[in-house]
């Protein structure tokens, strides 16, 4: 399913659908993974507690590092992963990999069974497509949503009281899946950026386009003059070729670097405590 951009005029909107940071970056993830997370976080102290009370036997250590492995685990598939979004572009973490994706190299935001980025790669690579882990949509929750929006547009027994109330844009969001309605805002984010870069083109294309003295003029100082005049063309010039490859480096929407590292944290979450507890059953 593809996500159809919606780009909107004037200075872009504060709201959202994640987390405003004080930097301005746009952090989104679910909250069902970081409730998952904290719950086992508070299982987990209660069982170190216990064992602590109960004595330091090798099994109580073997169960205790068995238990920080699992936490790992759970840590890179709950808390970790986030979508991170700002003016230069997105930033998808992913359990054991990062993506630093710019926004000159997107091709589009889709909705399958997670949000996905398609991202453009320069050959021989070809485009590649990111899977957000942290923006899950699995088909039968957005058919529940679909399903439930037709029978509040109907008038059943379940629709809000202020549904009816609500403008039509407000409607359409509120029928909406919130993996949905973060990929349309990823979008749109897209398309202002792209805005405002095609804007600072044109601004300083026709900046650059601006003459000097005229090189027309006569009298005794008309040579003089027509340097003048060449010398601000060719100045003219020069700043108009550097906008113009500034342009084409930036790109029409934004950076146009695309990485991937591993994410050595999650990964070092699960790797420490899970060799640990290898050595601790080997020597028992």
């Amino acid at each position: 399913m593809s996500v159809p951009n919606q780009a909107r005029s004037g200075p872009q909107v504060t709201q959202t659908a994640g987390r405003l940071t004080p930097d301005g970056k746009r952090v989104y993830r679910m909250t069902t993974p970081v409730v998952l997370w904290w719950c086992w976080l508070g299982f987990l102290l209660l069982g170190l507690a216990d064992l602590l009370i109960q004595g330091h036997q090798l099994p109580s250590a073997r169960i205790a590092l068995g238990a920080l492995t699992i936490t790992g685990v759970v840590y890179a598939a709950a808390l970790w992963p986030r979508v991170i979004a700002d003016s230069e572009g997105i930033c998808v973490r992913n359990p054991f990999r990062i993506f630093d994706i710019g926004w000159g190299v997107v091709n589009g935001v889709y909705l399958a069974e997670s949000v996905e980025v398609q991202c453009a790669r320069p050959a021989p690579k070809k485009d590649k497509t990111v899977a957000c882990w942290a923006l899950a949509a699995p088909r039968r929750s957005r058919a529940r949503a679909e399903l439930r929006g037709r029978q509040w547009d109907r008038g059943a027994r379940s629709t809000p009281s202020s549904y009816a109330r609500l403008p039509e844009s407000a409607r359409t969001v509120a029928k909406m899946t919130q993996p949905e309605i973060i990929a349309r805002e990823l979008a749109r984010l897209k398309e202002e950026v792209a805005a405002a870069a095609a804007q600072a083109a044109t601004a300083a294309t026709a900046g650059s386009g601006l003459g000097g003295p005229d090189a027309s003029l006569g009298g005794p100082d008309a040579g003089s003059g027509a340097g003048a005049g060449n010398g601000a063309a060719g100045n003219g010039a020069d700043a108009a070729s550097r906008a113009e490859s500034g342009a084409s480096a930036a790109g029409p929407a934004g950076a146009t670097t695309f990485t991937a590292r591993w994410a050595w944290l999650p990964i070092a979450a699960i790797l420490v405590p899970g060799i640990a507890f290898a050595i601790a059953m080997l020597v028992g």
